[in-house]
């Protein structure tokens, strides 16, 4: 199995800017320009220090057999997050956050577990409903989910985390960004 870390971030009143190459890894956009993408890899069992990705993002993931380890490596105010799970025609989520004393929090896998999730909302919705918890409004953060969603509600295991921008200062001179999310995904 192969992770897949994709980091996101919402830009703000941007043009569509060229492909920046940054640590081997291309950042490109998507969503009319309000959404930048971030793709790495990692092997399946290892933890995933998301500030190798992001220089000073104080997370950390692991999917585990049993569940997905996610862990705040600095005291702060909450981060949002969110797991998603599909086989075939069947798909779960779960919310979350991670922050004062929730800083490690083992979650089940969606489909195997029981995930904390808001029953009135799909897992599109909810996604959406994390952009706008960051101060996204409602109908910029449902178009920038309906554009990505077949590449990030495909078949598979994934965790989201919605991150405030002062929590990713190498970005703050490269877009006009006011969030990101990071995208972390188990593959087989």
């Amino acid at each position: 199995m192969i992770r897949r870390a994709i980091l996101l971030l919402a830009l703000v009143g941007c043009m569509q800017p060229a492909p920046i190459e940054r640590d081997s890894h291309e950042l490109r956009w998507v969503a009319n320009g309000e959404v930048a993408v971030l793709a790495a890899t990692a092997k399946s069992g290892e933890t995933l220090t998301l500030g190798q990705l992001e220089a000073g993002f104080p997370i950390d993931v692991c999917f585990e057999s049993d569940s997905i380890v996610c862990r705040r490596t600095d005291e702060g105010s909450p981060i949002h997050f969110m797991t998603f799970e599909r086989a075939g025609d069947e798909s779960a989520y779960g919310v979350y956050g991670l922050g004062g004393y929730k800083s490690h929090m083992p979650v089940d896998y969606p489909l195997r577990g029981e995930p904390i999730a808001w029953g009135h909302r799909d897992s599109k919705q909810a996604l959406a409903h994390l952009f706008v918890l960051d101060g996204f409004e409602a109908s910029s953060a449902a178009e920038v989910v309906a554009e990505a969603s077949s590449r990030w509600f495909a078949e598979g295991v994934g965790v989201f985390f919605v991150v405030p921008k002062k929590l990713a200062p190498s970005l703050q001179t490269e877009t006009a960004a006011k969030a990101l999310l990071i995208h972390v995904e188990l593959a087989d």
